[in-house]
């Protein structure tokens, strides 16, 4: 939420996981030159599948405001990113 707030312009909860997946897909080069872990990958990779299995039309509902503060995919999310976090 701080992160969407501090944005100059509004922009949607689906920003978050956007931001994420554009980071992930350069996951091999950070490794590669030093600035990750090899042993945050999994991390990171689980992360991405939960951010995954919420997209689509079928989950629109969980792109919301209040589905970010109260859905318990979001709290997995969390979850998740803290564990990447911690490997960092």
């Amino acid at each position: 939420m701080a992160w969407l707030e501090s944005l100059e312009i509004r922009v949607p909860v689906d920003e978050l996981a956007l931001e994420f997946e554009d980071g992930h897909l350069l996951l091999p080069q950070w490794v590669e030159a030093g600035w990750l872990p090899p042993d945050a990958v999994p991390a990171f990779s689980a992360l991405d599948e939960a951010l995954t299995a919420m997209s689509g039309a079928e989950h629109a509902e969980l792109w919301t405001v209040a589905a970010l503060l109260e859905a318990p995919e979001w709290a997995r999310v969390r979850e998740l990113a803290a564990k990447v976090f911690h490997l960092l």
